[in-house]
């Protein structure tokens, strides 16, 4: 797929720049129909906490502290798809009770103005509520042990194409449970099931472009999803 729905032309030029350098690739033209945008400037962070803080910087009109984020390894959850397609064409990804499983995320560590924020754009929609998750175990890499979590719960469950969720290749984990797909493969799997006469860029274009699609597809997965369940459950705010 060529076309980007989430970067202006800058960021796509620079991108595709960088990408061309790569000899195996399939030749691909990238564009954008959401115009030039600014500038592409670049800087250099020492490690995630720096790339963090520059990330804040851009948007320091909000007056916030600044966004740690550590790596973590949350133990007996998995990342796995959600019964969810985004507006950019994407299957979303949530987290999901996994016995013995390992799983490499990050943990931000959020000021109470920065919740505010992210209340604002993850709630009031059919998509998620915060939640909490008391007795989960959750080890930092500068040595913080969790036994309890803040997060926001996918309202849609995890979908399982036949009867397991589908851990996500991208993510790291130990001891996974099921079998795990990349993003084109859980998409190729749903196209199959949903739209098999359909082209797979077509496809994809339709569940970005088309509201109607999209929610066919979602109201398709959720009929096969498995809800989030955990005896330290507690749903907060919706």
């Amino acid at each position: 797929l060529g076309r980007n729905f989430r970067s202006t032309g800058h960021i796509v030029a620079a991108a595709d720049a960088l990408i061309r350098n790569n000899r195996r690739r399939k030749h691909k033209d990238l564009h954008t129909e959401l115009g030039d945008g600014e500038q592409v400037r670049m800087i250099r962070c020492q490690d995630e906490r720096h790339e963090a803080e520059q990330i804040v910087r851009k948007f320091s009109h909000m007056s916030c502290p600044p966004i740690p984020a550590e790596r973590c390894v949350v133990h007996d959850f998995d990342s796995v798809y959600s019964a969810h397609v985004t507006g950019y064409g994407s299957i979303a990804s949530c987290l999901h009770p996994s016995p013995g499983t390992q799983v490499t995320l990050f943990v931000n560590w959020l000021h109470d103005d920065h919740m505010e924020r992210m209340h604002e754009t993850e709630l009031g929609n059919e998509n998620y509520c915060y939640a909490a998750v008391d007795g989960i175990r959750i080890e930092t890499e500068f040595g913080v042990t969790l036994d309890k979590v803040f997060f926001y719960c996918s309202n849609a469950g995890a979908f399982t194409p036949d009867t397991d969720p589908v851990p996500l290749t991208e993510i790291p984990a130990e001891n996974r449970q099921w079998e795990a797909l990349s993003q084109v493969d859980i998409q190729t799997e749903l196209q199959v099931m949903t739209a098999p006469e359909q082209h797979f860029e077509a496809f994809i274009l339709a569940s970005a472009n088309d509201p109607e699609a999209r929610n066919r597809r979602k109201a398709f997965m959720r009929e096969r999803a498995i809800q989030f369940t955990h005896p330290g459950l507690s749903v907060l705010r919706r």
